[in-house]
């Protein structure tokens, strides 16, 4: 009888395991720690794409503004006895779109094999305004001979040969060499002599809206005359990134851009980089929060575009943007 069990009452619940409340609180750590590596990683994929974009975009720019210097590096101009049979010319001027379209002669890079047009030859550069949308293609022809029915100022390539793609801005402004022209009864503005000349026509008988246009000077060789340095300014328009959308209707006089992120676009107030692209309309803008940006006094239709109304959807892009100036060899006139 003494060894029968005794009743301890009902079975006790186990300790090993965890309660209900210990349960919650675990989960909502599990959350927080899974929101934050969640924000790390969509920060970490936006850097990388955005550091991405930024490398393909420098490749492209560096790689079109070096074979645009070395071209622009062998520009050539001289009397008209170089050869009587030649026009050698270098003409820069706005297109349709606002970009700079350029011809010129050029020295060939194998003088010795160029015997008919004495070493010289043509290069165009411009963009595809026939492509009727941005980003463009900008486009480089060479014509190794110089004259002729054939000539690259006869025809005005357009499109052209193409070379480059996601091409948003490009621009030369033109410097004159202001030692060369004392005898010039002409007078440069401020700005003229600090950003340059938005065309430039070195026979000076092409381009009426030459600051030294001269009526019938066209065929005279005599007066012909290079600038000092042309400044480029150029924009890439990356694959990835720098892309957002509209989010209510902007009309041409607006300057609260409303938009759906502004996540990753160039800083505010930025001479060279702050500009947005809108269809294909440029825009300067100052300031910007999480989802607008603020256009700069002026800042509409920026870059030799025209300010205009863009739908709510529409596409708002930006670009990286470089710049580089190059010295011209011949500068001066053809003759003094």
């Amino acid at each position: 009888m003494n060894n029968l069990p005794r009743y301890s009452g009902p079975p006790r619940a186990s300790t090993d395991g965890f309660t209900v409340m210990e349960m919650l609180v675990a989960m909502t750590v599990f959350l927080i720690l899974g929101a934050a590596l969640a924000s790390f990683m969509n920060y970490a994929i936006s850097a990388y794409s955005i550091n991405r974009a930024r490398t393909a975009s420098y490749s492209s720019g560096m790689a079109i503004l070096g074979q645009f210097e070395s071209d622009v590096s062998q520009a050539f101009l001289a009397p008209g006895d170089r050869n009587e049979n030649v026009d050698v010319r270098f003409l820069g001027n706005k297109d349709a779109t606002g970009n700079t379209s350029l011809i010129f002669v050029a020295s060939s890079r194998n003088p010795l094999e160029s015997r008919t047009d004495l070493g010289l030859r043509e290069i165009a550069w411009n963009v595809d305004a026939t492509a009727g949308a941005f980003p463009l293609n900008i486009c480089r022809t060479q014509r190794d001979g110089v004259g002729g029915p054939e000539s690259l100022f006869t025809k005005r390539p357009q499109p052209g040969t193409f070379f480059a793609s996601n091409v948003g801005f490009f621009e030369v402004r033109f410097f004159p060499d202001m030692g060369s022209l004392v005898d010039e009864n002409v007078t440069f503005t401020p700005d003229e002599v600090n950003y340059g000349l938005p065309s430039w026509d070195s026979t000076r008988g092409d381009l009426s809206s030459f600051k030294l246009y001269t009526m019938n000077s066209l065929l005279a060789p005599w007066d012909d005359i290079m600038m000092e340095r042309i400044a480029v300014t150029l924009t890439i328009i990356p694959n990835d990134g720098m892309r957002t959308v509209l989010t209510s209707t902007l009309d041409a006089n607006s300057s609260a851009i409303n938009v759906d992120i502004t996540d990753g676009f160039p800083p505010n107030a930025d001479d060279m980089q702050s500009y947005l692209l809108i269809d294909s309309e440029w825009i300067k803008f100052t300031t910007s929060d999480l989802q607008s940006f603020t256009a700069a006094p002026g800042g509409r239709g920026a870059r030799n575009t025209t300010a205009t109304s863009h739908n709510a959807g529409a596409i708002v892009r930006a670009g990286f943007t470089f710049y580089r100036t190059v010295y011209i060899a011949c500068r001066g006139k053809a003759a003094r």
